[in-house]
């Protein structure tokens, strides 16, 4: 072994090393490539019930917004009946919208929202947050576009 060490140059000495040192990289690096690819398939399983989870949420909000407004809508037919003339809805301006009585708020937004009145519209007519009427004119649209 010794004389096998002897018969080499410096250069080829380093040369061993440095090729030795290579290989341990290269080890390294395929360990390390190995658990990001492990990390990444965690990731996107984890991302997936995530998509799965807001998806199924998601209907079935929609879904209560929908019979919500049905049941709303159902009673302000039943009421409307008992309204006077008084009561017709009206948009005297772009900031001011007469509340008709026997409608419930929620009824009485999404009839705005399909007269075309703006959020901040019908957030200030009603008394509801913006957020709420967001929804409300979401839930207005037809199935077909909701549905991703």
């Amino acid at each position: 072994m010794e004389q096998l060490v002897t018969q080499f140059s410096s250069l080829e000495v380093i040369l061993v090393g440095v090729v030795a040192m290579s290989w341990i990289a290269i080890a390294l690096a395929m360990t390390s490539v190995a658990k990001v690819r492990r990390q990444e398939i965690l990731v996107r399983e984890g991302l997936e019930d995530l998509r799965r989870a807001i998806h199924t949420s998601n209907s079935g909000l929609v879904g209560m917004g929908r019979k919500l407004l049905s049941i709303e809508k159902n009673v302000a037919v039943k009421n409307a009946g008992k309204t006077t003339a008084k009561h017709a809805k009206t948009a005297a301006s772009d900031t001011h919208y007469t509340i008709p009585k026997a409608e419930s708020r929620y009824a009485q937004a999404a009839n705005m929202v399909n007269q075309g009145l703006s959020v901040a519209q019908v957030a200030a007519a009603t008394g509801m947050s913006q957020a709420e009427v967001n929804l409300l004119a979401m839930l207005q649209r037809p199935a077909v576009e909701t549905v991703n």
